[in-house]
């Protein structure tokens, strides 16, 4: 009896907690209890919640660092207050995707260092744009947010409306904030701002953050190489880097351009260089299609014969280009080869290949083809139309693959910022130049034109003195 009325106590000193102590004369902490938040698991579609969870916590965080981006340059001006009512909005969903993350057990994503840089980066700069440009940035963003969460929305309905109340009640009272906010930003002249983004303004804010990331890695690499950077007004900036060495005749410099760029997919580019000549440059924005410029290039050496002088062309058309700049004076000097640039040429060049049978440029007819191109081109610039080879040709071949909307798209004048006086002097100095061809070469080919030539490192020429005589 005694060890059978013992057996209980025993299990109920066993099973009693301990009070915890942090230490002499205090007082005992009491006894912690495990609290369990989470959801239970089982009958719900894990890999679905995990993505639809995983993405709106990203996108909840990506948002806040844009917003905390704007205040940080917009923070005491008239809509201040605006970006911070919204800010204090996207606090409360990001906290409730945390605790959702937490219920459902979902891991963040790995993006989660990226978006806090490139969230912020994105929101001051559409910032220093103005208030304007803040409101586009905050509209663009709040559609794209909002697209996700009807799309989300969707999805759980199809799956069990049901089973995914909670789930769904949040995301239905979030996407109905964010599109509040989408109209916020439209009450503030946000479409102003959208249809009128300044390259010249994002070349400048550009220019300011290269500025301070130079400063911040210089010291780093001040024993390796210096670095230097420069820009002017309406040209993209040039980081020069001339690296560090004993010999003095060794050092060679480089320089590269830096043009911030906006991604349209299908390797085209919104580049911010803005066109000189314009009467607006700052609204203007280039194309870039180098990619497919390469693809169509590849598709004219497999139809072209194979000693084809069409690159020829071009290049020798480039060099008199440049040859007889060298004698004219300015303005008409900055004109001469911001109407004849490198794309106008390369356009004509395009163009006409594409009008004749391959076989005629062959490089037995090169003088007869060079003489085409500089009668097209004086052609153009007299009727001061030349249409851009890419923009709304649907005259190019399939194997170019040029995306559906740039075929659809406007056809756009490669000449039409330019006062008809200009063109008709450029025409003439064209034809000038191409029947003084000769001259003009013999001219400006001469030594006194030549560029000094390097001096030669005496270290390289003992090295290979050296080879020799082993």
């Amino acid at each position: 009896m005694a060890a059978a009325a013992a057996a209980p106590a025993v299990r109920f000193a066993l099973g009693r907690r301990r009070p915890l102590r942090c230490g002499p004369g205090l007082r005992p902490l009491p006894a912690l209890r495990p609290c369990s938040t989470r959801v239970p698991l089982g009958g719900i579609n894990k890999a679905v919640v995990d993505r639809i969870i995983r993405v709106d916590h990203a996108g909840e965080y990506g948002a806040n660092r844009i917003y905390a981006g704007q205040m940080a340059v917009l923070g005491r001006s008239s809509v201040g207050p605006v970006i911070q009512q919204m800010w204090n909005q996207e606090k409360d969903h990001l906290k409730k995707f945390n605790e959702l993350m937490v219920a459902y057990r979902v891991r963040p994503t790995v993006l989660l260092p990226f978006w806090n840089v490139a969230g912020f980066v994105l929101g001051a700069g559409s910032a220093l744009l103005g208030k304007k440009g803040a409101m586009a940035c905050t509209v663009a963003v709040e559609e794209s947010i909002s697209e996700h969460y009807n799309n989300q929305i969707r999805t759980l309905i199809e799956e069990d409306p049901e089973k995914y109340e909670e789930l769904l009640q949040v995301i239905k009272q979030f996407r109905d904030e964010e599109l509040e906010h989408h109209d916020i930003g439209l009450e503030h002249d946000a479409e102003a701002g959208r249809s009128h983004l300044s390259a010249g303004l994002v070349l400048r804010w550009f220019q300011g953050h290269l500025q301070r990331c130079l400063g911040a890695v210089r010291y780093r690499l001040q024993e390796r190489c210096r670095i230097s950077l420069s820009a002017c007004a309406g040209h993209p900036p040039t980081l020069h880097i001339v690296p560090c060495s004993d010999y003095v005749c060794c050092h060679i410099s480089m320089a590269v351009r830096l043009i911030p760029a906006i991604p349209l997919g299908d390797a085209l580019y919104l580049t911010a260089l803005p066109p000189q000549g314009t009467p607006a440059p700052e609204a203007l924005w280039g194309l870039n299609a180098s990619r497919h410029e390469q693809r169509l290039l590849g598709w004219l050496k497999e139809q072209a014969p194979a000693a084809s002088c069409h690159l020829k062309c071009l290049q020798i058309l480039k060099g008199l280009r440049d040859l007889r700049g060298q004698g004219l004076d300015e303005p008409f000097c900055s004109q001469w080869g911001t109407v004849l640039s490198s794309y106008v040429l390369k356009t004509a060049l395009f163009s006409l290949l594409l009008r004749g049978p391959l076989e005629a440029w062959d490089e037995q007819f090169l003088v007869e083809r060079l003489e085409d191109l500089v009668l097209y081109l004086r052609d153009c610039l007299r009727k001061q139309v030349l249409m851009d080879f890419f923009l709304g040709n649907t005259s190019i071949p399939e194997a170019v693959a040029l995306p559906r909307f740039l075929k659809e798209a406007a056809p756009v004048n490669l000449l039409a910022a330019f006062d008809g006086p200009v063109l008709d002097l450029v025409a003439f100095q064209l034809i000038s130049t191409w029947i003084q061809a000769p001259h003009i070469i013999r001219m400006y080919s001469s030594p006194r034109y030549w560029r000094p030539a390097p001096t030669p490192c005496r270290h390289i020429a003992e090295a290979k003195k050296e080879l020799l005589a082993e």
